[in-house]
C-alpha cells in the first residue's frame, strides 16, 4: 500500500471527530486513520488496536472513498420482512383486541368455551 498523506486540515478534522466523538468504534476508526498516516502498517496498528487486519483495511477503504464520514459505523442491511400490510392490520387487531371478546367471537371460541 502506499503511504498515506493527510494535509494539515485533514489531521485536524479527524482529530476533532476523534476527541468529539464518545462512539467507541468511530474513535478507533479515526485513530487507524491517522495511525496509517505516521505510516504505521495495518498489522501493527491492528494489533494494537484489538482489531483485525481486514477492519483496517476496510476503515482505509471507506475513508479513501467517503471521507470522514466513512468513519461511522454501518448497520448491516438485515433480511427484509416477510410481513405482508394485511398480516401486519391483523396482527394490530389481535393486540389491541381485549382478549375478552376473542374467546366469543373468533373461529377459535369454541375451544376456549
Amino acid at each position: 500500500m502506499a503511504a498515506w498523506t493527510l494535509t494539515e486540515e485533514q489531521w485536524e478534522a479527524l482529530d476533532k471527530i476523534r476527541f468529539g466523538t464518545t462512539d467507541k468504534t468511530v474513535f478507533r476508526n479515526a485513530t487507524i486513520i491517522l495511525m496509517s498516516a505516521v505510516g504505521r502498517s495495518k498489522f501493527s496498528i491492528a494489533h494494537d488496536l484489538g482489531c483485525s487486519p481486514a477492519t483496517v483495511d476496510n476503515i482505509r477503504k471507506h475513508y479513501r472513498q467517503h471521507g470522514a464520514t466513512g468513519l461511522q459505523p454501518r448497520k448491516p442491511p438485515g433480511r427484509t420482512s416477510a410481513a405482508t400490510p394485511a398480516y401486519r392490520q391483523a396482527l394490530r387487531e389481535a393486540v389491541t383486541t381485549p382478549p375478552q371478546t376473542w374467546a366469543t367471537a373468533s373461529a377459535f371460541g369454541r375451544w376456549l368455551v
